[in-house]
């Protein structure tokens, strides 16, 4: 998680104190949810734009969830949900890694052999040494962008998405 959060004071403060609190991959909440942490119902704008939830300049919501060391990945207005993920949770230590879609990346590990991506859908899928296959589902870019600049793939994969994402095996 960000180690440098700026305090944030204001109407959603509470919901920044909870987002500190959290140490995960991604959360995913329901509207409810959050109106649960905040003690108040969100205003109407919240159910009918995005802009709500996604502008970190223009909204104090916004701008709470961002100095938490949060982002806003994807908000579903109908479904009433959204999906949280930490800001910066690349490894700092090996930079910048661009997660290309569709790509089958070869993985220098002795646990896992391939893995591959999809945005649209936030799968994840990895294949095994054994030749068995799985897909991990809302898997946030970020944490690719970790398994793929590990230096430990298998390690990173053990740690941080085998028992964080719901898995089936395909393979």
């Amino acid at each position: 998680m960000n180690e440098a959060r700026a305090k944030y004071f204001g109407k959603y403060t509470r919901l920044w104190s909870w987002l500190v609190a959290h140490d995960a991959a991604s959360i995913e909440l329901a509207f409810a949810d959050v109106e649960n942490v905040l003690l108040f119902r969100l205003p109407p704008s919240a159910r009918r734009q995005t802009s709500f939830w996604l502008s970190h300049k223009g909204s104090s919501l916004g701008r709470a969830v961002h100095s938490a060391g949060w982002r806003i990945r994807r908000v579903d207005l109908e479904a009433e949900r959204l999906i949280l993920e930490p800001v910066g949770v690349r490894l700092k230590a090996v930079g910048e890694v661009v997660v290309e879609d569709g790509r089958m990346y070869e993985l220098d590990s002795t646990l896992l052999a391939k893995a591959n991506y999809d945005s649209m859908s936030s799968v994840l899928t990895v294949i095994l040494n054994d030749g068995s296959a799985y897909q991990y589902d809302r898997v946030p870019r970020g944490v690719v962008a970790g398994l793929l600049a590990a230096p430990s793939p298998g390690q990173f994969f053990l740690a941080h998405i085998r028992k964080a994402y719901q898995a089936r095996r395909v393979h």
